[in-house]
């Protein structure tokens, strides 16, 4: 069967590092096009990597006979703003200025939380395609389990969790309602939902998993960006685990298209109603 982990971005963050900034190098793109075969406890391991711009495209990768996760992000994959204000490419956008202007990485991060919780909390976002829903009940029907897998932090886990179900998107695991994970850094489960905060996303998901002691024949994962589908790829295959990574393109051309002067002056607008204490 199938389990399906989504991938909410961004919806939560406290101190975790968005995902636009990793840098890819050669041999990461290299691996996305092409299928790798490993052995792994005396057992072939499929990896294979595939892009594609509509959630629809994953019932294409599902092997209905095998126990499957599916694991979705949720920034630029499930759900996006109405507008570049609060998206995941304009928190990156402003954690790239302050690098320019002299911080280091994590007191970039750190500067920029603060208005970005702010605006999170504030704003209402939105499904990335019209039949969002119903594509997401198609696949949970062929799978075991199906969750999200967000670079968010834990303090944005509640409203979160709220604008899923906001947008009719809801995400089980059975017997598992909320819990927190050992990591060096805050990371949480919640209603289907995991919070990476500045954990990566690999580390995120072993814990997960052997917290709940689940070990799936194949995980599908989809997320927008190349370095989160390539260390979830890592700890599938430390684990023996067959990985299928969807590199998701659907928003590719939102996030090219971001306007910096715009969305600043969306934000001036948005604070005199709004006021930042």
């Amino acid at each position: 069967m199938l389990l399906l982990i989504f991938s909410p971005n961004f919806f939560v963050r406290s101190v975790h590092a968005p995902t636009h900034h990793t840098l890819e190098n050669a041999s990461l793109k290299a691996a996305k096009k092409s299928t790798i075969s490993i052995v792994l406890n005396g057992s072939s391991l499929g990896s294979r990597w595939s892009k594609i711009s509509s959630i629809s495209q994953i019932a294409e990768h599902i092997k209905s006979d095998k126990r499957l996760l599916i694991i979705f992000d949720i920034d630029n994959v499930l759900l996006h703003p109405s507008t570049d204000l609060g998206s995941d490419q304009w928190f990156s956008h402003l954690v790239q200025e302050n690098i320019d202007s002299g911080m280091d990485y994590s007191s970039a991060v750190k500067q920029v939380l603060p208005l970005y919780f702010h605006v999170n909390f504030t704003i209402d976002l939105t499904v990335t395609a019209q039949n969002l829903s119903e594509d997401l009940r198609e696949l949970r029907q062929q799978c075991e389990h199906a969750i999200c897998l967000t670079a968010r932090s834990i303090n944005l886990a509640e409203r979160t969790v709220e604008q899923l179900h906001r947008n009719n998107l809801r995400f089980h695991f059975a017997e598992h309602e909320e819990f927190s994970l050992n990591l060096a850094n805050p990371a949480l489960y919640k209603q289907g939902v995991l919070f990476c905060g500045m954990n990566n996303k690999g580390d995120v998901l072993s814990s997960f998993l052997d917290h709940i002691g689940y070990c799936p024949e194949i995980i599908i994962f989809i997320d927008d960006k190349e370095a989160n589908l390539s260390v979830v790829e890592n700890a599938a295959q430390k684990r023996g685990i067959e990985f299928i990574g969807l590199h998701y393109g659907g928003c590719d051309e939102r996030v090219r298209s971001f306007d910096k002067v715009i969305t600043q002056q969306e934000l001036e607008n948005f604070l005199e109603k709004h006021p930042l204490k």
